[in-house]
């Protein structure tokens, strides 16, 4: 009877504790809205490039370190940053990647593949 106990509190206690351990799937964003803001209040090159920069690492971490989707309009983002440099077929990548990852963005990614081909 007391090793019965001892087996029910021990499984208890790993389910409990593999649970704490488990990493939640949350989305990675960095310090996004800060160079977001930047971005539009500024608007200059450097503000540009940060951003760019910024979405590029929100992409790289949460593809390859955090292994989660990249964020909602974060490849939209990058293709309009790619847009602004006259880069049509890089910033149709992005919109692609966005429609892909996010098909409920379908339709106005639709639009800015239509807009920049």
């Amino acid at each position: 009877m007391k090793n019965t106990k001892y087996v029910i509190l021990l499984i208890v206690l790993i389910v409990i504790s593999s649970n704490c351990l488990a990493k939640p799937k949350t989305l990675f964003y960095s310090n996004y809205s800060e160079k977001l803001y930047n971005q539009v209040k500024v608007h200059d090159d450097v503000s540009r490039d940060g951003f760019i920069k910024t979405l590029n690492d929100i992409i790289d971490k949460s593809t390859n370190k955090y292994k989660t989707p990249v964020p909602p309009g974060v490849y939209c983002d990058l293709g309009m940053m790619m847009a602004e440099q006259t880069s049509n077929e890089e910033a149709r990548k992005y919109f692609t990647l966005e429609k892909t990852t996010w098909p409920e963005s379908a339709a106005l990614m639709d639009y800015l593949l239509e807009k920049y081909k």
